[in-house]
């Protein structure tokens, strides 16, 4: 497959109303953003087909319809019981966001899914909090990323004595609080003893002589794996390829007997277009819940969700919290 890095443009007039390269484009988005960008634009893509977080959405406009209504009464109306879900919808559509990939996807109805990255980082300071929330949230990533402990951690009795830490089932707690964010289906804990009369080298040695004896016990291929920010911009890129794809008519895209794209675009030819835009769906695929999966999750008791501190609840514009 051969990648264009210009882009082609259109020679004859197109039937299709063109697509703001603001929808495909996202060579213009910053570095320190790939990674938010390319959670919150494929978290886009998702809503489209995701009937679940479509009507959590109209319950939240249901919900902000009255609020807005009775946003001066005094004293402050309690939120009736249709209107609990949507009062909840941000926080429901965060914990179906998050299901797969892991940590929480900012979105925020007042703009989700309507305004894309590029726009809404261009919005007032209180609409654009999902950039901010995003662009924070990566950079805690990054850091998890290099932190030793996630790889490997280990401390020894001395070192755990000021937490009181004397057991197993009591240092597995500790290492899980403090690795919440990790998948850990594949961790293992027991006991180890080390011999410090021994030189370092050798030491080492010993340890990697045991992992790899372990390698064996390993559930299924390696889950984590670090993406730089390159990655992401390349993901993007295929992102851009299926909306542009969705978005024309094929005679709009192609002339008959020529593959090369008409409309401006990040691909020059149709068949890379395709190949881009279908790699695009299955990472979709692999990043969201099925349908299904999605309903249970916002089915789930409001008193649950709301139990659940690592994902900010986001109440109505203008509701002020006791």
């Amino acid at each position: 497959m051969m990648k264009a890095n210009s882009r082609s443009r259109a020679t004859k007039p197109c039937a299709s109303p063109p697509l703001s390269e603001t929808e495909w484009d996202f060579e213009p988005v910053p570095k320190d953003e790939m990674d938010a960008c390319f959670f919150y634009e494929y978290s886009r893509e998702y809503f489209k087909r995701c009937p679940t977080l479509q009507k959590l959405r109209e319950q939240w406009e249901a919900c902000e319809v009255w609020w807005q209504a009775h946003m001066g009464a005094k004293p402050r109306p309690t939120i009736p019981k249709k209107h609990k879900t949507g009062f909840m919808a941000f926080h429901l559509a965060a914990n179906v966001l998050k299901s797969k990939v892991g940590f929480r996807v900012p979105v925020d109805f007042r703009t989700f899914p309507n305004v894309c990255w590029r726009q809404l980082r261009e919005r007032p300071r209180n609409e654009a909090w999902p950039v901010r929330a995003g662009i924070a949230d990566a950079k805690q990533r990054d850091r998890s990323w290099k932190s030793k402990s996630n790889r490997f951690h280990i401390e020894t009795l001395a070192q755990l004595e000021p937490a009181d830490i004397r057991s197993l089932p009591g240092w597995i707690h500790y290492h899980e609080f403090f690795h919440r964010e990790q998948d850990l289906s594949n961790t293992q804990y027991g006991f180890f003893a080390i011999n410090l009369n021994y030189p370092g080298s050798e030491i080492l040695r010993a340890f990697c002589e045991w992992l790899e004896e372990r390698e064996s016990e390993r559930k299924g291929s390696l889950k984590i794996v670090a993406k730089s920010r390159g990655e992401f911009r390349d993901k993007l890129r295929l992102l851009g390829a299926l909306r542009v794809k969705n978005h024309y008519r094929h005679a709009d895209l192609v002339d008959y007997g020529d593959s090369k794209i008409r409309v401006t675009a990040p691909y020059s030819h149709y068949p890379d277009l395709v190949e881009a835009a279908n790699k695009a769906k299955r990472l979709i695929t692999e990043m969201f819940p099925t349908e299904k999966e999605a309903a249970k999750i916002a089915a789930a008791p409001i008193e649950e969700a709301s139990g659940r501190p690592e994902l900010e609840i986001i109440a109505p514009p203008g509701f002020v919290r006791s």
